[in-house]
């Protein structure tokens, strides 16, 4: 199933607003967005892996 931006933070992203002066606005993840940061860490680490590799192989 495709989500627009919206629906993504709707399903992955809680937001709460309090009427301070200036407002205070706070941002966490769902219980469907923590399923998705796992993956998404996983993601970020193959990315430092290859990051890594390429810095490696340039340095000779």
């Amino acid at each position: 199933m495709w989500y627009s931006s919206n629906s993504f933070y709707l399903y992955c992203l809680y937001r709460e607003q309090q009427e301070t002066i200036p407002v205070t606005i706070n941002y966490s993840l769902t219980s469907k967005g923590k399923e998705l940061a796992v993956i998404i860490n996983q993601i970020i680490a193959k990315s430092d892996s290859w990051n890594k590799s390429t810095n490696n192989d340039n340095s000779m």
